[in-house]
């Protein structure tokens, strides 16, 4: 193993959650907090960072809680990601030369202390899969309605 990249002003307990390769092939990660104890976190430690090819780390968001589930639409001019600690689905317009994400609108709010959003993939024809932990289930979401 060999590192290639680290984050700028990495705080102490933060750590790099979940990531993903874009369309391009930079690979964007998120990082959450550790928990205070079991299953509190801190609101707004959270942020989004994208690896270039040039080894170069860029923040693309900070102030979030549990980036998770990181994807893109079929046409690689929106990105999506699910913050579990707000029980939401954000959606961004996506600059794929760039690698860039703007335009931060919610997409989908869940309900508070049931089913936690987590893990999130696109379909081929843009729907969006939302897999929930502590509630045992799957939602699918048609972003265009």
């Amino acid at each position: 193993m060999q590192w290639v990249a680290q984050l700028d002003g990495q705080t102490p307990g933060i750590r790099v959650n979940d990531g993903k390769v874009d369309p391009v092939g930079r690979f964007v990660t998120g990082t959450m907090p550790e928990p205070l104890s079991p299953g509190v976190w801190e609101p707004a430690q959270g942020a989004l960072y994208s690896l270039h090819g040039d080894h170069v780390v860029r923040k693309l968001a900070d102030r979030l809680g549990i980036p998770n589930g990181l994807d893109w639409s079929p046409d690689q001019r929106t990105f999506y990601h699910v913050d579990s600690l707000d029980y939401a689905v954000y959606v961004y317009d996506y600059d794929v030369q760039a690698g860039t994400i703007g335009n931060r609108r919610l997409l989908l709010q869940l309900p508070r202390g049931r089913a936690m959003p987590d893990g999130l993939c696109v379909d081929s024809v843009g729907s969006l899969w939302v897999a929930c932990i502590d509630g045992g289930r799957v939602i699918r979401v048609d972003p265009h309605t």
